[in-house]
């Protein structure tokens, strides 16, 4: 799989995100697969953000965002 110029922010939200081994590391490698394989081409400068989070941070941007009060 080629390199990818690519930045990938991956946020830790909740205390269970922090307790699994190299999470950010792991979700680094996946978005990069995914967007190898999607065929799309990347500019120079681009970002992906990842949160990890629990029920109750995705419910809270889900209504600070999407105006939706639940998590999805």
């Amino acid at each position: 799989m080629p390199s990818l110029a690519l930045r990938i922010d991956v946020q830790k939200t909740c205390e269970g995100w922090k307790a699994v081994p190299r999470v950010a590391a792991k979700v680094r490698l996946a978005a990069r697969c995914a967007v190898a394989m999607s065929g799309v081409p990347v500019l120079a400068d681009a970002e992906i953000a990842v949160m990890l989070a629990d029920d109750a941070r995705v419910r809270e941007a889900n209504r600070q965002w999407r105006d939706k009060d639940s998590a999805t």
